[in-house]
């Protein structure tokens, strides 16, 4: 009978380690990604009214937008991008994706906002059918973002 009350004993303290093994591990998880994640936020511009939707999430233009972006260079993040705005011509839904690239972030690139503007061109030439390319630099002029949109 000891026998059997030390083994299930054996068990339960196993079963204890095990619980504070899966929380460190994910506690270990947590930790790397705010080590390793880095934000990067962006400010949109647009015409009266526009949205912009990151990964489901809308912001009305004007907007800063709060991205991850890896640690390293020669990484990158994906977001899902719907943008809808209005023309004379009536609503157009556009979408598409961001590519947030890491990068070495400098002492001016700390201080500096960086942003998007869509212009009344560019968003013309979007309703027309043309797939655009947005590239975001910092102000050291490495690459931050790369955002395609095309009309749905």
């Amino acid at each position: 009978m000891e026998f059997y009350a030390a083994l299930h004993r054996t068990g339960a303290i196993y079963m204890s380690n095990r619980r504070k093994l899966v929380r460190r591990a994910a506690l270990a998880v947590i930790l790397a990604c705010v080590a390793g994640c880095a934000s990067a936020p962006v400010t949109f511009e647009g015409p009266p009214g526009a949205v912009m939707f990151v990964d489901g999430k809308p912001y009305h233009l004007p907007r800063e937008v709060e991205f991850h972006r890896p640690a390293d260079a020669g990484e990158s993040n994906k977001y899902q991008i719907r943008l809808v705005f209005t023309t004379p011509q009536g609503e157009v839904r556009a979408k598409g994706q961001a590519l947030v690239f890491g990068y070495a972030e400098s002492d001016i690139d700390k201080m500096v906002k960086n942003s998007c503007k869509f212009s009344d061109d560019q968003l013309a030439k979007l309703a027309a059918g043309t797939t655009m390319v947005y590239k975001v630099q910092t102000a050291s002029r490495q690459p931050l973002m790369e955002l395609t949109l095309a009309k749905e």
